[in-house]
């Protein structure tokens, strides 16, 4: 029924971001392809490289492995349509994932990042899990860092993946945020459920929040849950520079913190009214951007949901770092009810 078991969703331009990003890329879908292969996987998951507005292609400037070309497509979105749908944002990250999401023939499709590492147990869980569990829940698979020391020598995929098998037990996990499951490695969802949400909120096109909006959504009809906790398994990001904590970093643009329905954007979500250039060539199947549009029920039922579920995290923990997080929550929302811009 469906093409692949997984598919692997990321965005990405041909620019300096963080100093070597083609290095990032590079060894992180050279790594991936290395582990499929290793349990002969090859051929049950995808990477699909959504290449956003890059002057020149992804595709010419990458070096990858053969077993990378069995893997890896390329979906081209030109510099025009970056300037009709950006909103004022550089890089609209959640529309560019949504074009990923809309265009995947996996069963399963996963939004990760071009330095974020899987090894092949990663991808053997997640079909290791019970049917129900599998179709009908969000998973936020949280990280390992690979400190900076580490990957600012730009090793090669023999080296990583010897530091990893060595190493990697012994890093620490990075938590996930209480109740928002915000800074997480990697999120993997039923493509059925990708559909039904209309993938992530085409508004937020600004820095942060994308994830938690997806969570606070889910949470609404299915199951969030920390891979982690579940399954004792995490992927490896590759620390960069300037780090999270940088203060030297020009500010960004914050998303606005919203509370909304399940069912985000309109039927075209995904730029799904466009066809883009997709590499190695290959016809389209419009049974893989099909999706029947899905009604919201009353905001008012959706709103005190999202109120119970809030109340109900509150009320779960004992700790003073519980009760700010929930305080703050609570914050958010009745912020919300103000009027958002655009909504």
């Amino acid at each position: 029924m469906f093409d692949k078991k997984i598919s692997l969703v990321i965005a990405a331009r041909n620019d300096s971001y963080m100093g070597n990003f083609k290095w990032r890329l590079e060894t992180t879908i050279n790594y991936i392809a290395a582990q499929l292969q290793s349990i002969d996987w090859l051929q049950q998951v995808e990477i699909i490289i959504v290449d956003w507005g890059s002057a020149s292609p992804l595709r010419e400037v990458v070096q990858t492995s053969k077993a990378v070309e069995q893997i890896i497509r390329y979906i081209e979105v030109p510099i025009d349509v970056h300037e009709k749908v950006c909103q004022g944002s550089d890089f609209p990250l959640p529309i560019a994932l949504n074009v990923g999401i809309r265009r995947a023939k996996g069963e399963l499709i996963a939004l990760t990042s071009a330095d974020v590492l899987w090894k092949s147990e990663a991808f053997q869980s997640l079909f290791a899990l019970q049917k129900d569990l599998f179709e009908h829940s969000l998973f936020f698979i949280p990280r390992k860092n690979i400190p900076w020391n580490i990957v600012s020598q730009s090793p090669g995929i023999a080296e990583m993946t010897n530091y990893i098998d060595t190493e990697g037990t012994a890093l620490e996990v990075e938590p996930l945020l209480p109740f928002y499951m915000g800074c997480a490695g990697a999120l993997a969802m039923h493509r059925d459920r990708w559909f039904e949400c209309h993938g992530n909120d085409e508004r937020l096109v600004f820095w942060g929040y994308n994830d938690i909006d997806l969570n606070l959504r889910m949470r609404l009809k299915y199951a969030c849950l920390d891979y982690y906790q579940t399954n004792k398994m995490s992927v490896f990001h590759l620390e960069h520079y300037p780090s999270r904590n940088d203060k030297q970093s020009a500010p960004k643009k914050l998303n606005p913190h919203v509370f909304n329905p399940l069912v985000v954007n309109d039927e075209n979500w995904g730029l799904a009214q466009y066809s883009f250039a997709e590499w190695p060539r290959q016809e389209e199947s419009s049974t893989m951007i099909a999706s029947a549009r899905k009604k919201n029920r009353h905001a008012v039922y959706f709103r005190a949901q999202h109120l119970l579920h809030i109340l109900s995290f509150m009320f779960s923990g004992h700790t003073k770092k519980h009760l700010s997080w929930s305080i703050s929550i609570l914050r958010d929302y009745f912020i919300d009810l103000l009027p958002f811009r655009n909504k």
